[in-house]
């Protein structure tokens, strides 16, 4: 069977049976989850303005050292994932045009993610600015039960109010940790409430009622180099920051890998962004089929890596789909598949093939890796 023949099957498949295969999988395989914290991030796959159900968007300029971004438009697909970060599992997918925004899938990723995987194994969600929506945080940590971490945006008062106290709570909750070679700092406040949509939804935002008590973490030098007021990272925790705000600032670092170990990973060595190039009434389901199936094969690898982890303990965490490609190819780089007539098959290492076929070899090779 061909590969054309295979995309032809593939394609004519239901998204929802796909999607249902890769849940099913996930409730599976929750054993294999190796702690409590989270990772939701979006990607986009570019594809052509012209490709069948794509979305447009705006996105900074790749490579652009400028003061002032450039930005450029672009069309694809928007993937959205919810990554347990100690086993590089992926517990939720979603795929939606580029165009969508980040906070209207938020509360959805991380609900399926709570049915897949249940929800005494989610403790803490880590998310980038553009997830940020005061009602579902609220939502999250007080109807789910599960704590966050995520920057607040420039210009938010609550971000304002943040590093505004530095003077009075820098010398009592001052933090430091390592990242690299360098050092970083930090304090941290409890019980803001100027965040006014910090509340249940319907709640009319105004100074009377303010928003529902949060905590925030500001982050003042980066790598030894101390950062200016107006460019310091705040972080919004629903974590007690006074008394572990280092443990919450390296708690957000580990957000990205959900870039470096998940999205390159699905990127190139799963060929995510590599869309069927087909024509028709089938070419959108298509591109949304490869790209689940990309996630489901990601997915089940790193379940794999985790199994085997169980069984040999001292395996390395450093694995990585091109790592272990890039093994098993030197494994069986010496090796020679034989088809006979469509029925039978052996392997054979080429000195033992070239003894069958009656080969004198001055020298005999044998790898073993």
């Amino acid at each position: 069977m061909d590969s054309f023949t295979i995309l032809d099957n593939i394609e004519k498949h239901c998204k929802n049976s796909v999607m249902n295969a890769f849940n099913g999988s996930i409730r599976s395989l929750r054993r294999l989850l190796r702690s409590g914290t989270y990772a939701l991030d979006s990607t986009i796959i570019v594809t052509k303005p012209n490709f069948p159900g794509c979305g447009k968007t705006k996105r900074k300029k790749e490579g652009h050292h400028n003061d002032l971004p450039e930005y450029e438009y672009i069309h694809g697909f928007k993937l959205f994932v919810l990554y347990e970060v100690k086993s590089r599992i992926i517990v939720a997918m979603d795929i939606v045009p580029a165009n969508e925004s980040d906070h209207n899938y938020f509360l959805p990723m991380i609900k399926q993610g709570i049915h897949n995987c249940g929800k005494e194994k989610i403790k803490l969600v880590i998310a980038d600015r553009g997830f940020l929506n005061g009602n579902h945080l609220w939502e999250l940590k007080y109807k789910l039960g599960i704590n966050f971490i995520i920057p607040a945006k420039a210009g938010m008062t609550i971000r304002d109010d943040a590093i505004a106290l530095r003077k009075a709570y820098e010398k009592q909750t001052k933090a430091e940790w390592k990242y690299g070679k360098g050092t970083c700092c930090g304090f941290g406040v409890n019980g803001l409430t100027s965040y006014l949509e910090y509340n249940p939804k319907g709640t009319k935002n105004n100074r009377r009622t303010n928003g529902c008590p949060i905590n925030a973490v500001v982050v003042t030098t980066w790598r030894g180099q101390k950062i200016a007021s107006d460019q310091q990272k705040v972080l919004l925790t629903s974590l007690p920051a006074e008394e572990d705000a280092a443990g919450i600032a390296k708690g957000y670092r580990q957000r990205s890998y959900i870039e470096n170990c998940g999205f390159r990973e699905l990127k190139q060595a799963a060929f995510l962004k590599r869309l069927p190039k087909r024509k028709g009434e089938n070419t959108e389901n298509a591109a949304y089929i490869h790209i689940m199936l990309c996630v489901f094969a990601h997915t089940l690898f790193y379940a794999f890596l985790g199994w085997r982890k169980n069984q040999a303990p001292k395996q390395s965490d450093g694995d990585c789909l091109r790592t272990w490609r890039r093994q098993e190819s030197l494994k069986e780089g010496n090796k020679i598949l034989i088809v006979c007539e469509d029925k039978y098959y052996a392997f054979f290492e080429i000195s033992e093939l070239l003894d069958i076929l009656g080969v004198r070899q001055k020298f005999k090779v044998r790898m073993n890796c």
